[in-house]
């Protein structure tokens, strides 16, 4: 069986779901009496080729040394756990080659900035913004909607052609509560961010 954790972490709440499906698998296993008889799990763990998977492969020799005392000596299906560097907006495994796909909060990153917000920080659109706030014109709204529809399309096609016959994927988002895009927790904390970073930028370019 076959496992992609799209846009993992660097850090332990990778694992966090590798644990989750060993522990699923081993419990289904065991109710249907084929404790000694489990798949053999091969996790992959995706991210940009930035992710820091020295760290990661750290943390995975430490996971599997602590399995069998974590799981108190219950039978475990066997694991296979490898890094895969690389944008998930392209293909990543052969067709028809992955059981689960999983990926938690990431979908909110775009492939790329949308075309028409090229420019110089002064000249930019949305000059003065990291994010959608209530200086956002509508027009910015309007092209990071259409990058997101087209990054979406793109990650649903390719994950369709890498699943398995019957296969699942699982996506986590960050969402809002009202159909406004201006509104919500998110978009002031950015914005106070934003208002920090081009305040220290400021400092960097007068000094």
């Amino acid at each position: 069986m076959v496992v992609a954790d799209l846009g993992c972490s660097s850090g332990p709440n990778t694992l966090r779901f590798v644990t989750e499906v060993i522990g699923i698998i081993a419990r289904h296993c065991k109710e249907l009496g084929l404790a000694h008889d489990h798949p053999q799990l091969q996790f992959f763990l995706n991210d940009l080729s930035g992710n820091d998977f020295n760290n990661l492969f750290e943390l995975v020799d430490q996971f599997k040394k602590s399995m069998p005392i974590n799981h108190q000596g219950e039978a475990l299906p066997p694991c296979y756990i490898s890094g895969l560097p690389g944008s998930f907006y392209t293909r990543l495994f052969p067709s028809q080659s992955v059981h689960l796909f999983h990926s938690l909060f990431c979908l909110q990153w775009r492939s790329q900035a949308p075309e028409g917000l090229k420019g110089t920080r002064k000249t930019s659109q949305d000059r003065g913004n990291i994010y959608i706030t209530k200086t956002t014109s509508p027009s910015v709204v309007k092209l990071f909607q259409q990058q997101f529809q087209k990054d979406f399309s793109l990650f649903l096609k390719l994950r369709y052609e890498e699943l398995v016959f019957g296969g699942q994927i699982v996506l986590t988002f960050i969402g809002r509560k009202y159909e406004d895009v201006f509104s919500g927790e998110s978009n002031h904390l950015y914005g106070l961010l934003a208002q920090s970073l081009l305040s220290l930028v400021d400092e960097v370019n007068v000094n």
